[in-house]
């Protein structure tokens, strides 16, 4: 008599850093992902006031408009905050 066995239960999930730390950043894409990305980075990190947004507009070649959409979403979210004013970002996740 034989069993049948469930291959898919041995299977491993794909390889990412970020998986099972961070919850609400899995899934994240495009633009979002690169700036938040950025603001996981040591150098980010260590920055007490958090990174500018014109910092991200600079390193990442991406236009304000772009950057500032997808800060808004990464706060909306609940990965980023506000540090010192509206223009400096930090990452919950590791803030």
């Amino acid at each position: 008599k034989q069993q049948a066995v469930n291959t898919h239960a041995y299977q491993t999930a794909p390889s990412n850093q970020f998986t099972g730390h961070y919850g609400a950043a899995d899934g994240l894409n495009g633009i979002n992902k690169m700036v938040f990305d950025y603001l996981l980075l040591p150098a980010s990190v260590a920055k007490e006031h958090g990174v500018h947004q014109e910092e991200l507009v600079n390193q990442l070649g991406i236009p304000l408009d772009k950057i500032m959409a997808a800060l808004k979403y990464l706060v909306d979210e609940s990965l980023l905050y506000n540090t010192v004013d509206d223009y400096h970002f930090k990452s919950t996740v590791n803030g």
